[in-house]
């Protein structure tokens, strides 16, 4: 049980790592593939807003789901494919829109995962008496990794552009989806 626990750690860490370099660089991404008139803010803003409806209800259809068949890994598996998908497709689109496409398809499986990440985590904690400990000790995942996007970046060629960093946040979120599907225990 304590390997599983630290297994869910790190697949929520690299997780968290991967949603954390979407989110700082996301809007330079879509600004770089604008090519209408104008200031590329408003569209960015417009697109973003329509995603994170979408992103709502796919990860509430989701948690119903995996409720219902009573699995979380399957779920979290489909996920990390999507993180990773949309992920490569803002690396390679040439485009605003396949940009914003791949930018959707990333959020909407991040938001799956950490939700049903949250769920298994919750139900793999080992004792009541230590769930706030726990708890504290998983609720790093959340805080620590927004130091990491930038140490990535660094990491990235100069010139290679952003596209290599979101391939490189690919990996990282294909290291979390690995991890969490090498756990033992679902309760």
């Amino acid at each position: 049980m304590r390997g599983d626990l630290v297994r869910a750690w790190v697949a929520r860490l690299a997780m968290q790592v991967a949603g954390n370099g979407l989110t700082a660089y996301a809007f330079f991404h879509f600004a770089d593939r604008w090519r209408g008139t104008g200031d590329p803010a408003g569209p960015v803003a417009q697109a973003m807003a329509v995603v994170t409806a979408v992103v709502v209800v796919a990860t509430i259809v989701a948690g119903r789901w995996s409720d219902r068949l009573g699995g979380r890994k399957p779920f979290l598996g489909g996920a990390t494919l999507l993180v990773i998908t949309g992920l490569v497709g803002m690396a390679v689109s040439p485009g605003f829109v396949g940009a914003v496409i791949g930018y959707g398809v990333a959020q909407t499986g991040l938001s799956v995962f950490l939700a049903l990440h949250s769920a298994l985590a919750m139900q793999m904690l080992p004792s009541p008496e230590t769930r706030g400990r726990d708890l504290a000790v998983l609720n790093l995942t959340n805080t620590l990794p927004a130091c990491v996007p930038p140490l990535l970046a660094a990491l990235v060629p100069a010139g290679a552009g952003l596209g290599a960093v979101f391939v490189a946040l690919a990996l990282v979120a294909a290291l979390g989806g690995g991890t969490a599907l090498a756990i033992r225990s679902e309760r």
